[in-house]
């Protein structure tokens, strides 16, 4: 598998020292010059070994997130991290194989949901209101433009200060480019039946339930789909995953 890329027509190889985290889509490297590479992972990964619907759904996410990233609107809010530039697989290539942003400082909104992480870094009531108050305007400011976040999770929204920043612009939801993914942890149950599969669209108020159970995480420290359930009753035992699901709350 080739890690080498081209940006602005040079050649790049990205080395596993400037990974600066992944996913189940992409790898994202440190350009060491205030940029990010957000670098789609190809259908033959090592991830996707052995998987033939992953890397099927690797090659056209390839296809495909190119000429949705230059479809964006172009009158997105401030807080979205927006791509600024390409990264192609050769120098006469012009097959994209990633995106890339302005590297952000912040803290990802979930760790303001963990108790630990909350006791090592005491942050004021006032302030995580005010995040969340930020979040909530970006949101409302998506959705005016015609877009929906989806896969509105915890990990994609940056925290700095009272600032809030969003990432992963590429699984937004908007024209004629749907949005498959979703984190069950956050998912509204409208939009699944009850194996967890995604049977309807996301929408705004699939967003904005989202938004909601951040909220009750990152002011509790618990989410709505946390604490202990442990039913006598082995078959009423549920996996914290499927709570939501199940309608099953704290």
């Amino acid at each position: 598998m080739n890690r080498t890329v081209y940006i602005d027509g040079a050649r790049v190889q990205l080395a596993p020292t400037a990974l600066l985290g992944q996913g189940g889509e992409a790898e994202v490297y440190d350009l060491g010059d205030g940029r990010v590479l957000k670098w789609w992972k190809p259908a033959d990964h090592p991830d996707y070994d052995g998987l033939p619907d992953q890397q099927a759904a690797a090659t056209q996410r390839l296809a495909e997130r190119p000429a949705k990233l230059r479809a964006l609107p172009g009158n997105l809010p401030a807080a979205v991290v927006a791509p600024c530039g390409f990264a192609l697989a050769g120098k006469r290539s012009q097959n994209v194989v990633g995106y890339l942003m302005p590297k952000i400082a912040g803290v990802p909104l979930h760790s303001y949901g963990e108790p630990r992480w909350r006791r090592d870094h005491p942050i004021d009531g006032g302030a995580v209101v005010a995040a969340l108050l930020a979040l909530h305007d970006a949101l409302a400011s998506l959705h005016r433009v015609g877009v929906i976040v989806g896969d509105c999770n915890d990990l994609n929204v940056l925290v700095d200060d009272k600032r809030v920043h969003l990432i992963d612009v590429d699984s937004y939801q908007f024209g004629g480019f749907p949005c498959s993914m979703f984190s069950e942890r956050f998912v509204d149950p409208r939009l699944c039946d009850a194996a967890g599969v995604l049977v309807r669209p996301h929408d705004a108020e699939s967003d904005w339930f989202a938004f909601a159970v951040m909220a009750f995480r990152s002011l509790l420290g618990v989410g709505p789909w946390g604490g202990v359930h442990q039913p006598a009753d082995p078959s009423k035992r549920c996996p914290p995953a499927l709570r939501a699901l199940r309608r099953l709350s704290v």
